[in-house]
């Protein structure tokens, strides 16, 4: 079984007909994929074993155990994205199909702004009481 590279272009690879398998069930999936991706998730992962398949989850766990099933199977051109959708979502350039993004630094920041204002509200009001 061959290691994909930690950055790998995925479309083009897809567009020259290998297939990008995402490993993840069909709601995560939904919240994000590789374009030119299926979802066949690591419970129901039957496909063509003679094409060039690369395959891939979350974080890489599920994508190994899933080409460890498809060597067993008889495929035969079988690589893991090792960094799976974490890596491959961490480059903010990367093309995406239906992502959900939260920015959890600016919901941070806007959180610990407003904590700043209510711990001011609440010292003006204490030096109002008598």
């Amino acid at each position: 079984m061959k290691r994909a590279p930690f950055v790998l272009y995925a479309a083009p690879l897809a567009a020259r007909g290998a297939l990008l398998w995402d490993a993840r069930d069909e709601a995560t999936f939904e919240n994000g994929h590789i374009p030119r991706a299926i979802n066949i998730p690591f419970e129901a992962n039957w496909i063509d074993p003679d094409k060039e398949t690369i395959v891939y989850c979350q974080s890489g766990d599920r994508a190994a155990e899933t080409a460890a099933v498809l060597a067993d199977l008889g495929f035969r051109n079988i690589r893991v994205y090792d960094s799976s959708w974490l890596g491959y979502a961490s480059v903010l350039t990367a093309r995406a199909e239906d992502e959900t993004w939260l920015n959890v630094g600016a919901l941070q920041a806007t959180a610990q702004s407003l904590e700043a204002r209510i711990e001011e509200l609440e010292r003006r009001l204490a030096q109002r009481r008598p």
